[in-house]
């Protein structure tokens, strides 16, 4: 005859449980763009934000009205932005930056929800391309200073419910930046300010495919110089998926 296995609670797991209730009867989860109580984003919220639809995107560079001729990856545009033609191969973004999408990546990244990394991670999954076809995921490494002052690093997060979600890798290809938080810059200083950010780790093997993950495409500066990065250490693909885009 089997012994049955008697399942005990300890101390330090009944502490955890009791903290963790106190903590959501004193201060209880609020949806960061509405208030209401109940969860970090509620499902009206949640129904209402900007999401981009891929079909009217630009299949190019995902800006959100490019199908037909788009106004961020023409010719002209790009000369503007110093390049002759984009670094990477495709781009998509699940939502067009407002002020709900900023609210839910703000209350992400600087207000403390880490929990709302699972939403951006299957609003990312959502909106990727069922066509394209990529060895690993990598992402855009926040600085010390941001990991310092959020305790994480959030697009890290993001990409390991990606890698879970995917099984797809998730490869941490790219030193941490020591630029200035470009959401202080104009366009031409993010260009200058992204174009010697990105350096790849010492030794580290690259994909012959990656996907790019990040926060938001202001003008594009940080994707670019990060993909320019990687189409010269080899990449032969490079994909960018973000969040949201301006």
């Amino acid at each position: 005859m089997k012994k049955s296995i008697a399942h005990t609670t300890t101390p330090a797991v009944l502490i955890s449980a009791l903290s963790g209730a106190l903590l959501e009867s004193l201060w209880p989860k609020r949806c960061i763009i509405c208030g209401e109580e109940g969860s970090v984003l509620c499902e009206c919220c949640e129904h209402h934000l900007d999401f981009l639809d891929r079909w009217s995107a630009c299949p190019r560079c995902g800006s959100a009205y490019g199908l037909r001729w788009c106004t961020e990856c023409n010719s002209y545009t790009l000369h503007k932005r110093n390049l002759t033609e984009l670094p990477y191969d495709a781009a998509a973004s699940a939502l067009r930056f407002s002020s709900t999408s900023g609210a839910l990546i703000r209350g992400y990244k600087d207000k403390g929800e880490q929990e709302l990394s699972d939403y951006i991670a299957r609003f990312m999954y959502q909106c990727m391309h069922p066509e394209w076809h990529f060895d690993a995921f990598t992402y855009i490494p926040a600085s010390k200073n941001a990991l310092k002052r959020r305790g994480f690093d959030h697009m890290q997060r993001i990409g390991k419910t990606l890698e879970h979600t995917s099984s797809i890798p998730l490869l941490s290809l790219f030193e941490r930046p020591k630029h200035a938080d470009q959401r202080t810059l104009s366009q031409t200083e993010r260009s200058l300010n992204a174009a010697c950010a990105f350096t790849l780790h010492d030794h580290c093997t690259v994909p012959r495919s990656v996907c790019i993950l990040d926060d938001v495409i202001t003008t594009g500066a940080t994707i670019a110089a990060a993909a320019q990065c990687l189409k010269q250490a080899g990449v032969g693909t490079v994909y960018v998926l973000t969040c949201a885009r301006v």
